[in-house]
């Protein structure tokens, strides 16, 4: 499995720190192909089997309020669970992709403690992460698909408060296991622009 790694660069991170952007800049400028795992997502859940990804499978049944209203720690360690998942097919996805060409592969789903064990060259993954003023700044602008989800919440304020913090929360323990495995992290607090990201980016993966 690691010798099939070679060839394939993971940015992971939290959600809403502008990891689809840079690599989608990054892959333009470079001649890459790229893998955006939340591309993937809607296959993948309505593949997922109640015995092999319990998590996605049960996701497909609950209410917005049933995901967004409940405590905040079992947000986020169903979210995390959710992406250990899917991180398994993400995996078989990427036997399809040639291996002797250059692959971006980026998406929360790729977690500092599914990549350790996997990739030969710590350079070969960085994480971005958002700082909490960034993520709260950016999440109305995300698009209208996060005002249509609230929008279904019988408490859309609650909601999207746990939305924010279950995202904060998650930024927090991917920043510091990246960083406790080796990993580099890049802080997005909006200072930077996406071309300097994507910058940053080429210079961690050494293209």
């Amino acid at each position: 499995m690691v010798a099939k790694l070679s060839h394939i660069y993971f940015l992971g991170g939290s959600p809403c720190a502008g990891k689809t952007s840079a690599v989608k800049l990054l892959a333009q400028e470079q001649g890459l192909n790229s893998y955006h795992c939340d591309e993937a997502f809607s296959r993948h859940q309505q593949q997922a089997l109640p015995d092999k990804q319990p998590t996605l499978y049960a996701l497909k049944t609950l209410t917005w309020d049933e995901i967004w209203l409940g405590p905040l720690e079992h947000l986020v360690e169903r979210a995390l669970e959710a992406y250990r998942e899917h991180f398994a097919m993400i995996w078989h996805d990427l036997q399809d992709f040639p291996s002797n060409q250059v692959l971006l592969v980026e998406g929360a789903d790729l977690l500092p403690e599914c990549l350790a064990p996997l990739i030969p060259m710590r350079r070969q993954a960085s994480f971005f992460v958002p700082t909490e003023t960034f993520l709260r700044q950016s999440y109305p602008k995300r698009g209208s698909w996060v005002q249509e989800i609230l929008a279904q919440c019988s408490q859309p304020k609650k909601a999207l408060e746990n939305w924010l913090a279950r995202d904060t929360a998650i930024a927090r323990r991917v920043k510091v296991d990246a960083e406790k495995t080796g990993f580099r992290v890049l802080e997005v607090d909006g200072k930077q622009s996406i071309p300097e990201n994507a910058a940053w980016l080429k210079e961690q993966f050494q293209l």
